[in-house]
């Protein structure tokens, strides 16, 4: 028996050990990873077990930015109209006032939000899209839409 064993015989954390009451730790696909190069195993084996790593990675990912987003949502309530459209004689919350509203709530979460234009396949339209990115784990939803150039409705008035 070791004197490392000897000492630790009498601790509570290896009678937990021999109760079963701790596992040893499950390997990450890292460590299978050094475990594997360290055995000389083929480059496929290797190459897979990296493919497992990238895909435990972004799966993790995804779950917390999930995560992060259910609980921006919980916090989002209805914003309150401040502006009016003569036009359409309806009333309607500004940019401004969502971006001061929601803004704190989703930066919080480490959130940003950035928007774009683009082509459209759409003839006399342009490609408009919404990027909500997660800083803490990589992850980008973009949502697109097409819009009509205001042209084509002036054009036809």
């Amino acid at each position: 028996m070791s004197t490392l064993t000897k000492q630790l015989e009498g601790s509570v954390a290896l009678e937990r050990v021999k109760s079963g009451e701790l596992e040893a730790p499950t390997p990450n696909a890292m460590q299978l990873i050094q475990s594997a190069i360290a055995q000389g195993s083929s480059i496929d084996t290797i190459e897979r077990l990296a493919a497992l790593q990238r895909e435990m990675v972004e799966y993790q990912a995804k779950v917390e930015f999930n995560e992060a987003m259910q609980r921006v949502q919980h916090k989002m309530r209805r914003i309150s109209a401040d502006a009016h459209n003569p036009q359409t004689k309806s009333r309607y919350a500004s940019y401004a006032k969502l971006d001061s509203v929601l803004r704190p709530i989703y930066a919080e979460e480490g959130f940003s939000l950035s928007f774009n234009t683009g082509d459209s396949p759409v003839l006399n339209a342009y490609g408009f899209s919404a990027m909500f990115h997660a800083v803490a784990t990589q992850s980008t939803i973009r949502s697109t839409c097409q819009r009509m150039a205001r042209a084509l409705r002036v054009a036809t008035s």
